[in-house]
């Protein structure tokens, strides 16, 4: 197990074997997602391309731009007329 200390002024330093494992390099920007009462670190600096593909397995033949597009639209208009407006944003 790999650990850190916080200095006085809330800041950390993550161990070099994390940095190197999550390919993180200075610049860099990771968020911090609470999941329940633990924390994931989330390393930001992945290239939108390495994305290409992760959802292949969800699609559905012969679905077009139009059928994505009203479907996002059915899950907003679902979204706003839910009670869940007064809950705060996830990943804030």
């Amino acid at each position: 197990m790999t650990s850190a200390t916080i200095t006085s002024k809330g800041q950390l330093t993550l161990p070099k074997a994390m940095r190197e494992h999550l390919k993180l390099r200075e610049g860099d920007r990771v968020e911090f997602v609470t999941v329940g009462r633990d924390v994931r670190l989330v390393p930001r600096n992945r290239p939108v391309d390495t994305l290409y593909g992760r959802l292949s397995a969800y699609a559905k033949p012969d679905t077009t731009l139009q059928d994505y597009d009203a479907a996002i639209g059915a899950g907003i208009s679902a979204h706003l007329d839910s009670d869940d407006l007064e809950e705060e944003p996830r990943g804030t």
